[in-house]
């Protein structure tokens, strides 16, 4: 396949960077030594564990690869608009002097699904951003993409100044023209059918937002000129070719990378993509607080429904319930395309999803 594609990548495929384990060094080397763009989960770890996963990639691959970040809410752009005390309808965290209370009524609700105690303090650390961004920065990276809101503007301008670019997320209009005005040198557009978080920016997006790619793409296509990525529910070669045909500069995956022989998935999650194939999918708050689509299970039948949107604090206080290992109470994140996972190598799917 010909063409000019972001990143450094020489085919339209940009693997997620799907953070709890799967989107480790030996996955995205082995995309990037396929032509791919392989990144790194930055997120849910320790600037330790990340620095020690850029050197092991580094000693994989020559190709780019891209690092992702979580943007702590405290030092989003837009972070001083919100949450306050009353409800601000523009995101759908809850208001700051609830938090407490709707944390201590959930955790009360769940506790008998452990046998370990569960945290009774709320998270309130930053994710070792700081630290990360440095290593980010100082890596051979060619991309750091930000999840979850806007980095201060001076952390943006460290990332160009360093000779990389910074990629942005969205999954509605609003997004988009937040991550434009930010600076973005490339855009990824993500709708709901996509496995794992919305990757919604919670001071101007609603994380329920229900816009398709081809919307998405039109959108971002009247209003910049800049490489646009698209993700979600992606099934196929079939689907990357109608979304370069709707305008996308290349295509980002993830659930079909869950079963890749080098991905990190968790053996429960592995056999979840197996065994649950007849399973739907599910969006839920229960498992983070943050809107994510899973394979249903009965943690998310049970709790899905009322959760509060408390993120981080709930993803950190159901992490001894995740860690359990029982696919009931475990975190399935799929995609609308799950049922397509196979089980080989990296560059088998990425050949694949060009037709190669």
């Amino acid at each position: 396949m010909d063409g000019v594609f972001p990143l450094g990548a020489r085919l339209p495929i940009v693997q997620a960077p799907m953070a709890g384990g799967p989107a480790c060094p030996a996955l995205a080397a082995a995309v990037s030594n396929a032509g791919g763009l392989g990144s790194l989960a930055g997120g849910y770890k320790t600037a330790a564990a990340l620095g020690d996963e850029i050197a092991e990639v580094e000693e994989l691959t020559d190709y780019a690869y891209g690092i992702n970040l979580f943007v702590p809410a405290q030092l989003a752009q837009g972070a001083q608009q919100g949450p306050g005390d009353e409800l601000n309808p523009r995101h759908t965290l809850v208001p700051a002097a609830l938090r407490q209370e709707a944390f201590d009524s959930f955790r009360s609700r769940i506790k008998d699904c452990c046998e370990e105690e569960l945290p009774s303090e709320m998270y309130t650390g930053d994710d070792d951003y700081p630290a990360k961004l440095e290593l980010a920065l100082a890596s051979h990276a060619a991309c750091i993409s930000f999840t979850f809101g806007i980095p201060p503007a001076g952390d943006i301008a460290r990332v160009k100044e360093a000779g990389k670019q910074v990629v942005l997320n969205a999954i509605s209009p609003a997004g988009i023209d937040a991550a434009i005005a930010a600076g973005a040198d490339v855009l990824v557009v993500q709708c709901a059918q996509a496995g794992g978080h919305r990757a919604a920016n919670a001071h101007v997006e609603d994380d329920t937002a229900e816009y398709t790619l081809g919307e998405l793409l039109a959108c971002a296509r009247a209003k910049t000129t800049i490489p646009v990525i698209a993700a979600g529910g992606v099934s196929g070669a079939e689907d990357v070719v109608e979304l370069l045909t709707l305008g996308a500069t290349a295509v980002q995956v993830g659930t079909l990378f869950l079963l890749a022989e080098e991905a990190g998935t968790k053996e429960v999650h592995r056999q979840a993509l197996v065994e649950f194939r007849q399973r739907p999918t599910g969006r839920t708050r229960a498992f983070s607080g943050r809107m994510a689509r899973g394979i249903t299970n009965g943690f998310m039948e049970r709790f899905g429904e009322d959760a509060p949107a408390l993120y981080p604090e709930l993803h950190y206080l159901t992490a001894p319930i995740k860690a359990q290992g029982d696919p009931e109470t475990a975190s399935l994140w799929a995609g609308t395309g799950f049922a397509n996972c196979v089980e080989q190598p990296a560059g088998t799917i990425v050949r694949g999803l060009v037709g190669l």
